[in-house]
Formats: C-alpha cells, structure tokens, sequence
C-alpha cells in the first residue's frame, strides 16, 4: 500500500474515534448521550441538555468521567436521537469554519480589487477569490441543509 493510503486509513480510523490496536473499554459501547439539540420532533424525550438512552442501558457515560450516568430519558429510539444530535453538532461546526472562510475570501478579494491599480492580473485574482468566496457562501448554506435532509431520511 501506499504511503497516501495508510494515512488515509489512519485519518478516518482517528476521525470516528478508533485507535487501530487498542481493546474497547471495559464497560462496553456508551449506549446514552447528551443531548446539545432539540429533536422532539423525532422522539418527544428527545430534548436538548438531556441525557437520553434506552430503558435499561448497559453502560452510560456521556461525560467520560468514568461513572455511570442514569439517562433523564428513555427512549425507543435514542440512539436516532443521538446520530442526528452528532450530525447537527457537526454541522454546526462546519458552518462556523465555512462562514470565516468566506468571510476571508470575500476580504481578499476586496484588497485585491482596491489595490490592484488596474493590473489585469491583481484583477482577475480578485475575481477568482471572489468565485471561491461564493462556493465557500454555497456550502455555509448547505451545511444547514444537509442535516435537515439527513432527519427526514432518517426520520
């Protein structure tokens, strides 16, 4: 295998929280979460700030600190819950990183332009961050989309 391949590997295995090589915890998966948003429309115990899980859960420690956290709610379909509460957490993020990218694009090209002095090429750099800008504008908006898509497929 190549080099770029097992970093890739490597990357994803570090992105979904696994450590190639290390045994799982003791206590087994979490089967809770904290909840940071609003899903009642998927289940009604599904409530921000909440701790959902399943009637009798196995293990649940939403905090990691290592002891057992009784879930405020039980739900049939907590780990839902928990998948959408994931995606919209990431979605947030994404959004905040792509507004200060287009907000940096859009800045560049605003400098290039005023202080170009009529260079065709200060110019058409300015066009092309401007270009970026507006993608970068496209996936801030889709970052809000993709979620809501997401809850009504899984939903």
């Amino acid at each position: 295998m190549t080099r770029f391949t097992i970093l890739t590997i490597l990357l994803f295995c570090l992105a979904l929280g696994i450590a190639p090589g290390v045994s799982a915890d003791i206590h087994g998966p979490n089967e809770c979460c904290f909840l940071d948003h609003d899903l009642t429309d998927v289940d009604s115990n599904c409530q921000a700030g909440m701790i959902v899980g399943p009637q009798r859960p196995k293990w649940c420690d939403p905090d990691g600190d290592g002891t057992f956290n009784t879930p405020d709610a039980y739900s049939q379909r907590w780990a839902t819950c928990c998948f959408l509460d994931s995606v919209y957490t990431v979605s947030d993020w994404l959004f905040m990183a792509f507004i200060a990218l287009t907000l940096i694009m859009f800045g560049i090209a605003g400098y290039l332009f005023l202080f170009s002095g009529g260079a065709p090429s200060n110019i058409e750099k300015s066009r092309n961050f401007l270009i970026w800008g507006i993608v970068a504008l496209a996936l801030v908006l889709l970052s809000k989309v993709i979620p809501a898509i997401i809850k009504g497929i899984v939903s």
